[in-house]
């Protein structure tokens, strides 16, 4: 079952990311602040969760391969997909709803609804092929392990107001 939370972005997701070098991040992030770690063909990305808490969806390109990276705080997942189905690139916004206590994603080129958690299409365009996003590896670490493990990597900035 569907329930409608909010209106369609009303939880604005991040479609200009801008990155700092790991060397140059804030004095806000603490040691142990929670990152989504990304890495795609030696592109190394990290997307804090304080970030991630308030915007939930993150379209970006790691390594030349459209992504998004999503945190739903309600489930405590973040996941990460391909936005390519076939060769239809999406973006990904959040519908306002919720399914399971999941943040159910929308993309704006078809208007389908997608299940975070798992990727797969609810309804839309996508549905008569049981479409199933690609789920690229990520992982949730600390700040200070991204930083040692990938001492060239990129932090996810936080968007001005």
């Amino acid at each position: 079952m569907l329930e409608i939370v909010l209106p369609k972005d009303r939880i604005a997701p991040v479609d200009a990311p801008t990155f700092v070098p790991v060397a140059d991040a804030p004095t806000y992030m603490e040691p142990r602040e929670p990152v989504v770690a990304l890495i795609v063909d030696g592109d190394a990305r990290a997307y804090p969760l304080a970030i991630l808490m308030w915007h939930e969806i993150v379209n970006d390109t790691v390594g030349g391969v459209p992504v998004t990276v999503t945190f739903c705080p309600l489930c405590n997942t973040g996941i990460t997909f391909a936005r390519m189905v076939g060769d239809q690139e999406l973006t990904f916004g959040t519908s306002g709803m919720l399914r399971n206590s999941d943040l159910v994603m929308w993309d704006r080129q078809t208007q389908s609804f997608w299940q975070k958690i798992t990727g797969e299409v609810l309804a839309g365009d996508f549905a008569a092929n049981e479409t199933v996003l690609e789920q690229l590896p990520s992982s949730i670490m600390a700040w200070e392990t991204f930083v040692s493990a990938y001492p060239n990597g990129q932090l996810l900035e936080r968007r001005s107001q």
